[in-house]
């Protein structure tokens, strides 16, 4: 996690810190290693958020570039008694999930009906080897077939790049699908800031965005 609770107030990490957990009050040490972005960890156990995945590098890294772009990260989600500590948090609310690990169709139809408006940002550099991509449709190898199971918006994140993917189907012959756009990985949490601005104060029509995420990622095509 980049933030716990000291004395209170919610803090960054600093060598040799101890601090409490927001959610669970359980103590937690600081990690300010010379590789990875300063975070806390619990000091005794895993994360107490039922939803989270270890948290790595490529998580702390997006939530840093978010950071930046004027969003909360690590927000609590109240909502019909039960709580969850969503990712990163758009000025205008819409959330963004990063996640490393394939989910299961549940875990996927759980948080889509809980958070709502809410982005995909997956991990893609541990199955990109085996997309192949023509023009604007790839083939998926062996593929994780619960991402086509979505109703969300996707982004892939591979290198220094983040593609919008449209949409997959699974068939005998193999998994299919295709993507629209790329962006820099540094300029979408910008991007994705202006449009969600644009998208609420009426200054862009909602349904030529791709729920909201179609322009967020620029209008380069796939190639």
């Amino acid at each position: 996690m980049m933030y716990a609770l000291v004395d209170g107030a919610r803090s960054r990490a600093v060598p040799r810190g101890r601090a409490s957990c927001p959610d669970c009050s359980q103590t937690m040490i600081a990690k300010c290693g010379p590789i990875v972005c300063w975070h806390w960890a619990h000091a005794v156990g895993s994360d107490c958020e039922p939803w989270s995945e270890p948290e790595s590098a490529w998580h702390l890294g997006w939530k840093e570039r978010f950071l930046l772009a004027g969003c909360q990260v690590e927000v609590p989600i109240v909502r019909d008694g039960e709580r969850h500590r969503a990712d990163v948090v758009l000025p205008g609310g819409r959330i963004v999930e990063l996640q490393h690990g394939y989910l299961s169709p549940d875990a996927i139809w759980q948080r889509e009906a809980f958070y709502r408006d809410v982005v995909w940002l997956y991990d893609a550099e541990r199955f990109w080897d085996r997309v192949v991509i023509r023009d604007k449709a790839f083939k998926w190898l062996h593929a994780a077939r619960s991402m086509q199971l979505h109703g969300r918006p996707r982004l892939w994140h591979v290198g220094e790049v983040v593609w919008l993917v449209e949409w997959i189907r699974s068939y005998a012959r193999g998994t299919f699908g295709g993507m629209s756009r790329s962006i820099g990985a540094a300029e979408l949490p910008w991007r994705m800031v202006e449009t969600e601005q644009e998208q609420r104060s009426g200054e862009q029509d909602p349904c030529s965005a791709g729920r909201g995420v179609g322009s967020h990622v620029g209008s380069r095509s796939a190639s």
